[in-house]
């Protein structure tokens, strides 16, 4: 049985936090200032300026800590991560808030998998973030009429066929350009025999 005693922790009433250690970055031109996107002033997602624009280098960028100290701090990241969507515009399918979410998930499910007991890391934080995204995505299924699913699905099937009908226009394309290369080399060939057998003639 653990018995250790740990101090309580407050959660503050506004975010965000600072989930991650102050980090020294290089100086940042107007440039790099003007077109910092917005979900890089997160701070569980830690970034880097290369060539005048904004790289991530790591989606959840959170402490290593023990198990529960972790827990506070994931519950703390997602708290901010729903504020920050709440300032948002909605957008359409796309390279939009959706997919820097989709990034900071699969970097969180990927940092629980390290271990939990005796060693200080991100598990913590990584099953408290991933348990509040669960408690957000359940009630929704239940609530949902299908819609949703309805429209996806038939989105993605135009995508598909759109896809399919430029792969069968690439093909046509490239079996005619052939077919034309060989009527072109055969054509070439009958010239070259035709000369020869003039030629033969006169000689």
């Amino acid at each position: 049985m653990n018995t250790t005693t740990r101090k309580p922790t407050t959660a503050p009433s506004t975010v965000p936090v600072t989930t991650k250690a102050q980090r020294v970055r290089k100086p940042q031109t107007a440039s790099t200032v003007q077109n910092r996107p917005p979900y890089t002033h997160l701070s569980f997602i830690e970034c880097h300026t290369s060539r005048g624009s904004w790289r991530v280098s790591d989606w959840f960028a959170v402490p290593d800590e023990d198990y529960g100290d972790g827990w506070m701090t994931g519950l703390r990241a997602f708290q901010e991560l729903q504020q920050f969507i709440k300032t948002q515009p909605v957008s359409a399918r796309g390279f939009g808030p959706d997919y820097h979410i989709r990034q900071t998930l699969d970097a969180a499910f990927k940092a629980m998998e390290n271990p939990s007991v005796g060693v200080k890391g991100k598990r913590g934080a990584a099953c408290a973030f991933t348990q509040c995204v669960l408690g957000f995505l359940l009630p929704m299924l239940r609530m949902d009429t299908g819609r949703f699913m309805v429209e996806a699905i038939a989105y993605q099937q135009e995508l598909d066929d759109q896809a399919n009908a430029r792969e069968a226009q690439e093909r046509a394309a490239f079996i005619e350009r052939m077919r034309a290369a060989r009527a072109a080399k055969r054509a070439e060939r009958e010239a070259l025999a035709s000369s020869a057998a003039a030629e033969g003639v006169k000689a």
